[in-house]
């Protein structure tokens, strides 16, 4: 295990982040020293959210020491790893995404279809010129991407870099603590074999010292309704499918919740935004972990760091290796895609970097619906580096949850206005 290390975070003002911090905490003993950068674009918000965040590391008695800065050469200079946790255009911009998407009757979801490529057009340009800049100043560090449409941006700084690009989904690991909850036994005491891309995919096995225990995830199908898992839709694949495939097999019933909701959810973590931000400002609360912890465990558990992210770098830098699941170049992996499509699939970290475990299965009847979307993220790719109309049509008429032309071409004005936002 190395002495110290420099971890820097892009999006570092970001409310959420204290939950990094939280998260690094816990595990501080698995880690070597760490420099954590926070990097923002807003000077007063990322000074608010930093100092809940020094706050809280100083507990560690050294082990955790915070910065923050709001240049990103200062800020990824000398880093081990980068994470990219950026929103642009805020929790605002996805709002509009969402109520844009229900006047056209559509899934109003940020990495799906027509929504995902406005988010894509927003987001990838921003974070390509972060990814080139990291290649020039510390061209060895890992880029760890959290951003969403998380695999087309994965995509996109693949193709255009050489940086150890890879990234993350708090959604499959929520899925194998409700597996591992369902039938009574330990999560870390269970391997889950997992292959798609991100927001659709399948746990096609679990096993336990050795053996299969996954009938015994079948009979308990019925549990997984409460995350929008019908349970006959675990029963007739025989797989457990990630929640995101509710829009793809109900997208009826999808965009009817929707459209019953007195905002979407873009204005609801706007507005959860402020709260998290007026009581970070609140000198006598800030200066309260305890506080701080159940305030942002309450409102919106940031399960992603501690499911995920850490481990992640728990497994790079730290004293335990092990599995996980992350989105990285096929290269392989899953046979029913091509070698540069972005899968999410199981991976074996440890200092000496990633390897990918081929051991997952795509369900028979899920074959079809994940060519069709890895087709349509190849394609949003290119119509981000190259946004003409008859691009971003190419890529949304492969998209499943694309009704029609007409509602494609009717979408173009509000896509089109998303490049260089």
């Amino acid at each position: 295990m190395r002495e110290k290390i420099k971890i820097t975070v892009l999006g570092g003002s970001g409310v959420y982040t204290p939950g990094l911090v939280i998260s690094l905490m816990k595990s501080i003993d698995k880690l070597p020293e760490i420099n954590l950068v926070l990097c923002g674009r807003t000077e007063k918000k990322l000074e608010i959210v930093f100092m809940t965040a020094d706050r809280i590391a100083r507990e560690s008695e050294g082990r955790l020491k915070i910065e923050r800065t709001t240049s990103v050469e200062g800020a990824v200079e000398g880093s081990d790893i980068v994470i990219n946790q950026i929103r642009a255009g805020g929790f605002t911009a996805r709002a509009e995404d969402e109520s844009f998407a229900e006047t056209l009757g559509i899934v109003e979801e940020e990495t799906i279809g027509i929504v995902g490529l406005a988010n894509a057009l927003r987001t990838i340009p921003v974070v390509m010129r972060y990814a080139e800049l990291i290649e020039r100043i510390s061209p060895d560090a890992w880029f760890l991407n959290f951003t969403n449409p998380a695999s087309m941006t994965i995509r996109a700084v693949k193709k255009k870099t050489r940086l150890k690009v890879f990234g993350v989904c708090d959604l499959p690991e929520v899925l194998t603590h409700a597996i591992a909850e369902s039938i009574g036994e330990e999560r870390q005491s269970m391997y889950f074999q997992y292959a798609g891309i991100n927001h659709l995919g399948w746990i096609t096995d679990v096993i336990k010292s050795g053996r299969s225990v996954f009938s015994r995830v079948i009979e308990k199908s019925e549990e997984f309704n409460k995350l929008g898992i019908a349970d006959e839709i675990v029963r007739f694949t025989g797989a457990v499918p990630v929640p995101f495939l509710k829009y793809y097999y109900n997208p009826d019933e999808q965009i009817e919740k929707a459209g019953r909701k007195s905002m979407t959810r873009g204005d609801e973590l706007k507005n959860l935004e402020n709260e998290l931000m007026g009581a970070y400002s609140d000198e006598s609360l800030r200066n309260n972990t305890r506080e701080i912890k159940s305030l942002l465990f309450s409102r919106r558990n940031p399960v992603w760091y501690e499911y995920c992210v850490v481990p992640v770098i728990i497994s790079l830098f730290g004293n335990i290796h092990s599995t996980h699941i992350i989105m990285m170049e096929n290269n392989g992996v899953v046979e029913e895609l091509d070698r540069d499509d972005v899968v999410e699939i199981t991976a074996y970290i440890d200092e000496n970097g990633i390897k990918p475990v081929k051991d997952g299965v795509i369900p028979v009847n899920g074959r079809g619906l994940l060519r069709s979307v890895a087709c349509f993220e190849r394609l949003a790719v290119e119509a981000v580096f190259h946004p003409t109309e008859e691009n971003i049509l190419k890529a949304l008429l492969c998209h499943p949850l694309v009704p029609s032309l007409n509602i494609a071409k009717a979408a173009l004005p509000y896509l089109m206005k998303q490049i260089n936002i």
